[in-house]
């Protein structure tokens, strides 16, 4: 089983390959981030993006991004396939660029725009798409919400009668996945990172009569002594097998998790010690999140950050501005860093079409493109 993709109905000749290029969308001067004009005036795009993050708690990033493009498609009245491809390519670039950390977004953004491009391929006329659009992705989200379900069955599998679990901060996926473990009556303990998304966790858990022990970051490696199992959500998935989370910014920590209730994130360092220690790490993820980005380690990737700050005085590193509530409020602040699990640290990655291992995400990427 594959990534939920839009179904494609069965003469319009375009190129093999869509190009996106920043010279040919640069922003509009005295254009606000995430707006893009179009036939019919501007359209906000990033603020379509966090209104549906905001509205549905349960909407993964990527497929934000695809109901975002979905909308905007709904603004074009392009005369010809080249002038809407761009329009839809600049809209792409307003999204990513007006986003501190696209990764995952990215993710649906190429999804959607090879949907685009293969709908397209077999189509007459522009109008037949907008109006299959309007009816495809409701279908998507619906099977983008339903690979949670099969990845909790599937995962749920794993977690053996008796055993404890280490995990880091709030993901639904590994919620979902230790929830059907319970209907299973399967009986584990949970170790959970402290942080605002650790303790919401924590408090989900223990309401359904799951042990849960919350523990500072820096005792990871103290704890991991008792623990069988590493369970790690991914915010995406590169063609390499490694995966990509969240890192908050620690000196604005109680500022951040207050607003996002997003702890502060080290999956890499979790991976790490539990490496070391002969754990078996299990990566779960949607397919949806699989991303075309090949990152060799944590500063190989398209999001500027800066963890590290050398100085020579005592003056604290300024946190982020407040100006940003919306975006901060959806889990993708200012302040939100990422870092890099390279794949050799991961057993396996658990997702809806099956068990993977890292070396295998290169084809499933081929499988969902080709």
């Amino acid at each position: 089983m594959s990534s939920p993709v839009l179904e494609v109905p069965p003469k319009l000749f375009i190129p093999d390959k869509v190009e996106i290029t920043p010279t040919t969308a640069a922003p509009l001067p005295d254009s606000q981030p995430g707006v893009v004009r179009v036939t019919k005036g501007e359209f906000d795009i990033r603020g379509a993006y966090l209104n549906y993050l905001r509205n549905d708690p349960e909407l993964t990033m990527p497929v934000a991004a695809i109901k975002s493009l979905v909308d905007l498609v709904d603004k074009i009245e392009a005369q010809t396939t080249s002038e809407f491809l761009d329009l839809l390519n600049k809209g792409i670039i307003a999204l990513k660029d007006s986003i501190r950390n696209p990764i995952s977004l990215s993710a649906g953004c190429d999804l959607f725009l090879r949907f685009i491009v293969r709908y397209l391929r077999h189509s007459q006329t522009l109008p037949r798409l907008v109006n299959h659009l309007k009816q495809s992705y409701k279908l998507f989200d619906l099977r983008a919400k339903d690979s949670r379900n099969k990845i909790a069955k599937l995962g749920s599998s794993f977690i053996s009668d008796g055993s404890t679990v280490m995990t880091i901060s709030f993901s639904r996926v590994v919620l979902a996945m230790m929830m059907d473990a319970t209907k299973k009556h399967i009986r584990f303990k949970v170790v959970v990172t402290e942080g605002a998304g650790g303790k919401k966790l924590a408090s989900v858990l223990r309401a359904r009569g799951i042990p849960v022990a919350v523990i500072p970051e820096g005792a990871v490696g103290y704890a991991m002594e008792l623990v069988d199992m590493v369970l790690i959500g991914a915010e995406g998935v590169v063609e390499n097998g490694g995966i990509i989370n969240g890192l908050s910014h620690p000196t604005s920590r109680r500022r951040w998790t207050r607003l996002t209730g997003v702890a502060v994130l080290g999956t890499f360092q979790m991976a790490t010690l539990a490496r070391a220690a002969g754990k078996d790490v299990f990566a779960v993820c949607e397919t949806h999140k699989f991303v075309r980005l090949y990152p060799i380690n944590g500063f190989d990737m398209p999001v500027k950050q800066s963890v590290i700050n050398f100085s020579t005085d005592d003056t604290p590193v300024k946190s982020p501005t407040d100006e940003d509530t919306i975006e901060k409020s959806e889990r993708i602040g200012n302040d939100r860093f990422v870092d890099f699990t390279p794949p050799t640290l991961l057993t396996a990655i658990i997702t809806e079409a099956g068990v993977l291992t890292p070396s295998s995400v290169s084809e499933e990427l081929l499988k969902i493109w080709f």
